[in-house]
């Protein structure tokens, strides 16, 4: 806007003459420039000292700012410091009175374990000395009760096996001797070999009770197969019982006499039943002498009536 000089009025700046009184406007233009100028550079002057003023008050704000954040971080550092100082310190002494602790509840957990296995082992160890001490007693009255069974029947036993001696003969024979026969001697050759001993030999005699026979001789060894019978064996007598337990015949069951010692003192037999040997030399005599034969060992003499051969 240009302003009249005349009468102040105001004017665009593209007019040169004063729209409200017809005055020119060039130098009032021109005027108006410098005086803008001037207010200008008044300005910017100012502007310039208000700048320069702002720019050393903020400089003064961002000391003051620099001073105070200098100081916080110092104190900031201080107090990081003496926190670090106090979890230093905190951190030296808590693990040592939490490790203490831990030693503490460790050693007390021992102790405590110790003593109840302590009371544990001695419960175990009283209930199994009574436990043992009853079992004790009752095996000590079972035995003593088995033992005193035991003794009654024992003495029961002795006292019937007493009177079953006394009642029985056989337990003390008479004769025990003449069940001992001696095959290879001059006697048994003599009068058994070439004698007819059909009726009994050496006191035991057909037609005796086995009570009798037992009363002398004692009771059986055994028994022993014969050639037609299973006798009864008496030391070296064999004897055969018939149903009524009476003497039905009597033969020789010599111990430990084999095959070929008997053929070594009576020769080769006259004959052979399977490997049974036959002695009959004299077919008149009206006996045949039978040595039965089982494993190469003699088992039993017989002296019987002669065999037809």
């Amino acid at each position: 806007m240009v302003f009249c000089t005349n009468c102040g009025h105001k004017n665009s700046e593209n007019q040169k003459f004063c729209v409200n009184c017809g005055a020119p406007l060039r130098n009032a233009n021109a005027s108006q420039q410098t005086s803008q100028d001037r207010e200008q550079t008044q300005s910017q002057h100012h502007d310039s000292q208000h700048a320069s003023a702002q720019q050393q008050h903020n400089q003064g704000s961002q000391q003051d700012r620099a001073r105070q954040t200098t100081q916080s971080s110092a104190s900031q550092s201080h107090g990081a410091h003496q926190q670090t100082r106090q979890t230093s310190h905190t951190y030296r002494q808590e693990p040592d009175k939490r490790g203490g602790s831990k030693v503490w509840i460790v050693i007390s957990t021992i102790i405590f374990l110790a003593i109840l296995a302590a009371l544990i082992f001695g419960a175990y160890k009283l209930y199994d000395h009574y436990t043992n001490k009853s079992d004790d007693h009752k095996q000590s009255q079972h035995a003593s009760k088995k033992d005193s069974n035991k003794s009654k029947s024992s003495d029961s036993d002795d006292s019937s096996s007493d009177k079953d001696k006394k009642d029985d003969p056989a337990e003390n024979p008479t004769d025990p001797d003449a069940a001992k026969v001696d095959v290879f001697s001059d006697e048994f050759d003599h009068n058994y070999m070439k004698a007819a001993s059909k009726q009994g030999y050496n006191g035991i005699n057909n037609g005796m009770t086995r009570e009798q026979v037992e009363k002398k001789l004692g009771h059986p060894e055994g028994e022993v197969d014969g050639r037609d019978h299973v006798f009864k064996q008496y030391h070296d007598l064999a004897v055969y019982y018939n149903d009524d337990d009476e003497v039905e015949q009597v033969a020789i069951a010599p111990h430990n006499v084999s095959k070929s010692d008997y053929i070594d003192k009576y020769y080769d037999p006259d004959d052979h039943e399977g490997d049974d040997l036959v002695y009959d030399s004299d077919t008149t005599n009206n006996f045949s002498i039978v040595v039965t034969i089982d494993g190469g060992s003699v088992k039993t003499i017989e002296n019987i009536d002669q065999l037809d051969r």
